[in-house]
């Protein structure tokens, strides 16, 4: 498949066809990368699916922000009052950490 690359294909266990876009990239180090991307609209251009796969991106970001550095998967919270306010905490600690990435211009990893 050539970069930049659409088509619609039949996948074995689906009942309908999905489109699928093909994106080679190079990192910083010149290392390169391939990305397919797939989605169920086939009315979408290789542009639009771009972009939606970049939003969805930035929630994958948060999701594993909050998992990895506020460790809130792994308290030991038994009620829902307790719940609810770890919730708030690991919340709070994650905007503190968006304000740090923004000030010092890392990612919430690199801090």
């Amino acid at each position: 498949m050539l970069e930049g690359y659409v088509r619609s294909d039949y996948v074995e266990q689906l009942d309908f066809p999905i489109f699928i876009a093909k994106q080679v990239f190079k990192g910083g180090n010149g290392v390169t990368g391939t990305l397919y991307l797939a989605c169920s609209d086939l009315s979408l251009s290789s542009e639009q699916l771009t972009t939606i796969y970049q939003r969805r991106w930035k929630v994958e970001e948060y999701h594993k922000s909050i998992k990895s550095n506020t460790a809130f998967p792994n308290l030991p919270t038994k009620t829902p009052m307790t719940q609810q306010s770890q919730f708030i905490a690991s919340i709070m600690d994650y905007v503190k950490l968006e304000q740090l990435k923004i000030r010092c211009l890392k990612n919430h990893f690199a801090l």
